[in-house]
């Protein structure tokens, strides 16, 4: 069929085509300027019966359409169009009654835009915990530089108190790295909540940090756990550990309430 041919009928397609990926004198499919898959058939296409397997092409429009809306728009135009051109094959195999390879298509969509997606839900989650935790540290540095001035106000306790925070956020940050490529982060949930559960791990380092450091002065751990006295260094060695663990500072409130208990 001459291009004059498809060029009168896929006319009303070629205005709102952003990428031509099959088009025939039997169907054509394309990916839309609004990144939609989209396509048409012939009269001759229908003519011909069509679809081979009713029900084959009802399940594959149902699983393409699943696969489609999964949340994309945070990627780049680039990386969005390519998940957008899969499932658009997928569609032209499928129109074409062959569902075996659509269906592979579809897998291949899928696992493509999910790999894309936790690339971007770490990449959110590792910047909002670094930059947090930057912060924090950047505010122990200025606590540090300034001790002789600090302490007389403070006091010992609060001040190292603080310190401790400090070397706890930097255990949660060590934490979340060293896990980050075990970890399942959903992309959907949004930029704004990955940054604020990250940024919540890293206060929650702080409290671990500082209060290790309260429960080692107040004797809850320290000589009773380690049979030894515990250095400064110890301490915030401590403080970082507590913030990395999410099992430690649970277990030692629970040893300190069962200590209380009559």
């Amino acid at each position: 069929m001459t291009d004059e041919i498809l060029d009168t009928l896929w006319a009303g397609m070629r205005e709102k085509t952003k990428l031509l990926i099959q088009e025939n004198e039997r169907f054509a499919v394309i990916v839309d300027k609004e990144d939609r898959v989209y396509w048409e058939t012939s009269d001759q296409y229908d003519s011909d019966g069509g679809h081979t397997d009713t029900q084959a092409w009802n399940d594959f429009l149902n699983r393409s359409a699943i696969v489609e809306i999964t949340p994309c728009g945070h990627l780049d135009d680039s990386t969005r169009l390519d998940f957008k051109r899969l499932v658009a094959e997928a569609t032209a195999r499928a129109i074409d009654n062959d569902f075996a390879c659509a269906e592979k298509m579809l897998v291949d969509a899928e696992k493509f835009v999910n790999n894309r997606n936790q690339e971007i839900s770490r990449f959110w989650y590792l910047s909002a915990s670094g930059t947090v935790a930057a912060l924090v540290v950047v505010v122990g540095l200025c606590l540090w530089l300034l001790r002789q001035s600090i302490i007389p106000f403070t006091g010992y306790i609060a001040f190292y108190t603080a310190v401790s925070a400090v070397a706890g956020a930097l255990g949660a940050l060590l934490s979340i790295i060293l896990r980050m490529g075990r970890s399942h982060l959903d992309c959907s949930s949004g930029k704004k909540l990955h940054y604020l559960e990250a940024s919540s791990r890293i206060v929650a380092g702080c409290i671990s940090g500082g209060a290790m450091f309260l429960a080692i002065k107040a004797g809850v751990v320290g000589d009773a756990v380690f049979n030894a006295p515990v250095s400064l260094a110890g301490q915030v060695l401590l403080a970082i550990m507590a913030g990395a663990s999410e099992r430690w500072m649970p277990s030692i409130i629970s040893k300190f309430d069962n200590d209380t208990k009559v």
